[in-house]
Order: C-alpha cells, then structure tokens, then sequence
C-alpha cells in the first residue's frame, strides 16, 4: 500500500496524448493496484476466476485493462466473461463483463436472457443492492478487422445502459428486446469513479471501494452461472 498513492490528473489525461514515459507509470501503477484488490478479494470469488493480469495499453484502444478471468482449463459457457478494473480519460471503473454468443445459443448471453426471463424477482432483488452509481450496459460487439470476431480484435459500440438504483419489470422487458435485437451483444455491470473523486487520492479508501465493487459485481456473474 505504501507505494499506491491513488491516480492522479496526469493519469487521466495520459490517455490525451499516450505518451511513452507516462504509459510505463499508468501500467505500473494499474497492475500495482490491481494486484492488490486482487489480493483483497474474497476466496469464492478467486477459486472462480484464477487468472488475473495487465493488458497491453494499445494506441488504437486508448484505455488500460486490469482483467480478472477464468482459466483457459476451465473451458465452461462463461470462458469469455470476467471482471476487469478499467483506466481511461473518464475515469476509473470496475466491471463485470459477459458475453459469448447471442440471446438464441445456449452460451453466455442466451443464458442471461433466460434468466432475466424467468427469474425476475431474483434478479431485482439482486439488482436493488448494488446501490447507486451502477449500471447495466449493453454494447454491439464488432470486428475490428476483417468481418469475424477473433481474441483481442473486437470493438465494443454503446447501444442502451440503464441504471440499477431504478430496476423495474419494465426495465427487464426492455434489456429483453435490446438484446434479441443484436447479432453479438456485450453486457456490462458498470461502476465507476470519474476524476476528481476524492476517494481516488485516499489509497486505502479506494482499495476499499473497489474490492466491495468487484465483489458485488462478481454476484451478479455467480448469479447468472449458477
């Protein structure tokens, strides 16, 4: 901890500019800081996704990843799907991600929509204590070359969010009908911090935060796969 100072503004507005020197700091210090809350986590949620590590920060995806997933050996329906704590000039962010199929196949996200189908009052229950400040996000996956999706060579496009401090029936319907709508969605469980926060320049207080978001957030993925 006593090498963790928090982020700062030059974190942030690294992503402006992506110069080299910067980009060795904001790596170090988001693996750093990864590794910690990593370390935090509660046993159940490291005994299910084993793999945890920092990803390239790419110029043509200016944002850098600290993923939390399952093992390749593992190989269930939710390979694809993880947790990830996230850098960009927005801010800071945790997440939980699913995807892997479409709503039909019996993947990822179709077993999301049966279970928003059926299980509803589960799932509000669940959805009603997360608290403020978090969202459930679906995106359009996309190539980012050629016309077939390959491991690290997606784009996620912002089709629909809605904020889980007002999760409804009317709500749940509607996540239905966006997702039967794309060939390849992406879903997030979205928290985040924007810059400024205060609690991003009181490590311990962030640490905190950020092992309690991800634990949440874990719910909701442990939820959907069991």
């Amino acid at each position: 901890m006593k090498d963790f100072k928090g982020f700062d503004s030059k974190d942030f507005s690294f992503f402006l500019d992506m110069s080299t020197e910067q980009k060795r700091i904001v790596k170090r210090k988001m693996e750093h800081f990864g590794n910690m809350v990593y370390g935090q986590l509660d046993p159940k949620v490291k005994s299910s996704f084993r793999i945890n590590k920092m990803a390239t920060i790419r110029e043509d995806l200016p944002r850098a990843i600290y993923s939390i997933g399952k093992a390749y050996q593992d190989r269930t329906r939710f390979q694809l799907c993880g947790l990830a704590i996230t850098l960009d000039l927005g801010g800071l962010a945790f997440r939980a991600v699913i995807r892997g199929g479409s709503f039909r196949d019996k993947k990822a996200i179709g077993i999301l929509y049966d279970k928003i189908s059926k299980d509803t009052q589960a799932l509000l229950k669940l959805f009603s204590s997360f608290g403020e400040d978090y969202f459930f996000k679906i995106f359009s996956r996309v190539p980012t070359q050629g016309d077939k999706i390959r491991p690290d060579s997606e784009r996620w496009l912002p089709v629909a969010a809605f904020n889980l401090r007002i999760a409804s029936l009317d709500m749940l319907d509607y996540i239905l009908a966006v997702l039967e709508q794309e060939n390849l969605p992406g879903v997030q469980i979205s928290h985040s911090l924007k810059p400024g926060n205060i609690l991003l320049q009181d490590p311990k207080a962030l640490l905190e935060e950020t092992v309690k978001a991800i634990e949440k957030e874990y719910g909701f993925l442990d939820f959907i796969e069991n």
